[in-house]
């Protein structure tokens, strides 16, 4: 099988999950409300509703005040409709306003998003999406690669998460994969090869996660459960987990959980690690 597009650089999904940090997304239920042209002066605020996310237990919010949002334009759109798509993927952001307040009223860092259900919902959309160059650039002066249209992702397949997870993964151990589309464009408009994957970032960053991957067999060959539970490798533990990984096998380690397990269920004794090619390494076979 082909394997996606494996990106190291940051992609517009770790843009937006910078530019989203602290960000709130609210869901709303149809007849959509119509967004002004403009925000109103009074900023939208999070209230708590009388509904319970069932997956969570917790308290569901939802803006008082929906028609305050101004409606999504240029770059914010994409920006947006990342951080509707991880509160769920088939929401898209159809308003915003820079000083939406939370539930105590003070402003939210960065401005908050109205999120809607998208038109297609989970499914990819038919108008595929296209990396593009971003107007930015990292520390050393590259530039980033960007998805134009986010919200023409759909749902991740079952069988292709964990793929996903070990793309974003690659580019930084904090992100992973919400969304993919199998027609999927890179910058020259040619079809990526298995596709492309919408990353955002974690809910627990670049901590471990609280349930903890277990090695499994993939194809007959040891591999874990679930990449996505893995933290980034504590300093002192790197050339550690290099060594596990293999030391000129062209692998490095870039994440590790302290309470991985083996494949009969019990903890592996310092933890594990994750493993993947190094920058610039030629993967074979």
């Amino acid at each position: 099988m082909k394997q996606p597009l494996t990106l190291r650089s940051p992609t517009l999904a770790k843009i937006a999950a910078v530019a989203a940090a602290g960000l709130l997304t609210a869901c709303a239920t149809p007849p959509a409300p119509t967004m002004g042209s403009a925000p109103d002066a009074k900023p939208p605020k999070l209230v708590t509703t009388d509904k319970k996310d069932p997956a969570t237990g917790r308290v569901l919010l939802d803006w008082d005040r929906p028609g305050a949002f101004g409606v999504v334009v240029g770059d914010l759109k994409a920006v947006g409709d990342g951080a509707c798509m991880a509160a769920r993927i088939d929401l898209e952001a159809l308003g915003y306003h820079a000083q939406a307040a939370d539930v105590t009223g003070v402003p939210m860092p960065g401005g908050g998003f109205f999120c809607y259900p998208r038109a297609n919902g989970e499914k990819a959309d038919a108008v595929a999406p296209r990396l593009v160059l971003s107007k930015g650039s990292d520390s050393s002066g590259r530039t980033w690669l960007a998805w134009d249209r986010p919200g023409a992702f759909g749902k991740v397949p079952t069988t292709l998460q964990s793929m996903g997870d070990m793309a974003c993964i690659s580019a930084s151990i904090e992100l992973e994969a919400i969304a993919y589309h199998p027609k999927a464009m890179g910058v020259d408009g040619s079809l990526l090869p298995g596709g492309g994957f919408f990353c955002f970032r974690k809910k627990q960053g670049n901590e471990p996660a609280e349930l903890a991957p277990r090695l499994v067999r993939l194809d007959g060959v040891p591999g874990w459960d679930r990449p996505v539970a893995f933290g980034a490798v504590p300093a002192m533990l790197k050339a550690r987990g290099d060594a596990v990984c293999g030391t000129n096998s062209g692998l490095e380690a870039i994440g590790h959980h302290p309470s991985a397990l083996n494949e009969k269920g019990q903890p592996i004794v310092g933890g594990g690690f994750l493993c993947a090619p190094k920058a610039g390494a030629v993967r074979r076979g």
